[in-house]
């Protein structure tokens, strides 16, 4: 819940956000199969969005 990929509906279901969903649709398509692989991953993503970021503000 803590990132936002899962949230609890006004009836204490919980379900996958859009983000989460894309993560899990990002981690399938790369056929990671381990916990640390998907951390890794995430971690690579987000490295790549605050470069991507950061030149397009130059």
């Amino acid at each position: 819940m803590r990132l936002g990929f899962v949230y609890e509906n006004e009836q204490g279901v919980i379900a996958l956000s859009s983000a989460g969903l894309g993560f899990l649709v990002y981690v399938r398509a790369r056929d990671i199969t381990s916990v640390a692989e998907a951390f890794a991953a995430g971690y690579q993503a987000a490295a790549e969005e605050i470069l991507d970021s950061v030149e397009d503000a130059d």
